[in-house]
């Protein structure tokens, strides 16, 4: 049986935010926890609110880190 844990990693991947990022699977990694999945969030410049059909430029606003570990 796994336990999980969510985090939220606000910034992108580039090399700007590359240290923020190993630094929090390090942490994480050495309490057991693997990162499993990432999920982001998108967001964009959309004129119509939430309707993606118009959209001229998508961006990532934050990701979700998603954590597992096997329970004791």
């Amino acid at each position: 049986m796994f336990e999980y844990k969510v985090k939220v990693f606000n910034g992108d991947f580039y090399p700007a935010n590359a240290d923020r990022l190993e630094s929090i699977l390090d942490e994480n990694g050495r309490d057991g926890w693997e990162l499993v999945n990432i999920i982001p969030q998108i967001k964009s410049n959309s004129s119509s609110g939430e309707d993606l059909t118009c959209v001229e430029k998508v961006e990532v606003g934050y990701n979700i880190l998603v954590f597992k570990r096997e329970r004791d």
